[in-house]
């Protein structure tokens, strides 16, 4: 019976194994330029499970076209050695570069050259990317994002503020963002609502004018200024002296 039900599945996989080749015969067969056909081919790819080596080479191929470089990245499991590949080769196609870095699966490691792509698009994926994955524990994994996190820090943009801002847990980076920050009243919300905020900035925005012209602004400042507060009464405590 078992016996039976294990032949019945492998009929059924290379039932769909051989449509599948069917169908990629099928397209292949419309298109003559090879850019086209490679571009075919990668988003066969992963349900016909090409090694990583022979995409590399696909993609090594069919790197000047920008519709190769997009179908390899926007596949849903980019193979890593393909990701570092495409970055190496491919940054010339923005749309690819973008794909990659907002594809939640991809290494950090391998968006590192990205951090100053010319680019404004790209930037702000790998941004993305770094914001959330900076959320997420993993061990093998925790150094390579700290290291792209702060090269992304040093080449800092306005607009990354709510992507990097709530996961930063250094005052001297906080600092450097806050001060490079358009002081909206949802920015400024950013930095009140992370506990690891330095007193100067927060003293910096209470003092700034800007927030309270703004709407939404007054209700910022009055959490702010409760914050302060109890910040304040606990530095006092713990400077109070034993008795």
């Amino acid at each position: 019976m078992i016996s039976n039900a294990f032949q019945r599945l492998g009929e059924l996989a290379a039932s769909a194994f051989d449509r599948v080749e069917e169908a990629l015969a099928k397209k292949l067969a419309e298109f003559n330029d090879a850019d086209q056909q490679l571009t075919i081919r990668f988003y066969y790819a992963e349900c016909r499970h090409i090694p990583a080596t022979e995409q590399v080479t696909m993609l090594i191929a069919g790197k000047n076209s920008a519709s190769v470089a997009e179908a390899a990245a926007r596949q849903r499991n980019v193979p890593e050695a393909l990701q570092f590949a495409l970055v190496q080769h491919c940054q010339q196609h923005p749309e690819a570069m973008r794909a990659l870095a907002l594809n939640a699966n991809t290494r950090p490691a391998a968006l590192a050259p990205l951090v100053e792509h010319t680019n404004a698009d790209v930037r702000l994926a790998v941004a993305t990317h770094i914001g959330r994955r900076m959320l997420i524990r993993e061990n093998e994994l925790d150094g390579e994002k700290r290291v792209v996190f702060d090269a992304i820090i040093e080449v800092y943009e306005g607009s990354f503020a709510p992507l990097l801002v709530p996961v930063c847990k250094d005052a001297g980076q906080i600092r450097s963002m806050f001060d490079q920050t358009m002081m909206t009243p949802s920015n400024a919300r950013l930095f009140v609502d992370n506990p690891y905020t330095p007193d100067g900035v927060l003293l910096d925005i209470s003092n700034s004018p800007t927030p309270r012209l703004m709407p939404g602004g007054s209700e910022v400042l009055r959490d702010l200024k409760k914050l302060l507060g109890n910040r304040l009464s606990r530095a006092d405590d713990a400077a109070a002296p034993e008795v």
